[in-house]
């Protein structure tokens, strides 16, 4: 919380107003109507595992399947992209996605 509290961005909202100023009034100068925290590449480390062997693995277990079944994949996790690419490559196949992912030019 410290660290947040020295952000640049966000000190206007978490710190209080300034000397001389009752800070029990309001906790900062700014108010935030939402706050968003993704934490999908939260690892702690920062260094990222090889997707390589995952990915693979996921194609061995959808090979199990007959040719016509059709999967849907509900992806909202961090590299969702390279997944929906291996797909398409391992099974030379097209690939429908919804307008948000397609817009982010897979």
């Amino acid at each position: 919380m410290n660290k947040l509290r020295r952000n640049p961005v966000l000190k206007p909202y978490v710190s209080p107003r300034g000397p001389g100023e009752d800070p029990s009034s309001s906790l900062g100068r700014r108010r935030l109507d939402r706050i968003y925290l993704d934490t999908s590449a939260l690892l702690g480390t920062g260094d990222m595992p090889d997707k390589d062997m995952p990915l693979q693995d996921l194609m061995r277990q959808l090979e199990l399947y007959p040719k016509d079944t059709v999967f849907f994949f509900n992806i909202w996790c961090f590299g969702w992209e390279d997944i929906v690419k291996e797909v398409a490559r391992h099974f030379d196949s097209v690939v429908h996605v919804d307008r948000y992912k397609q817009s982010s030019n897979v």
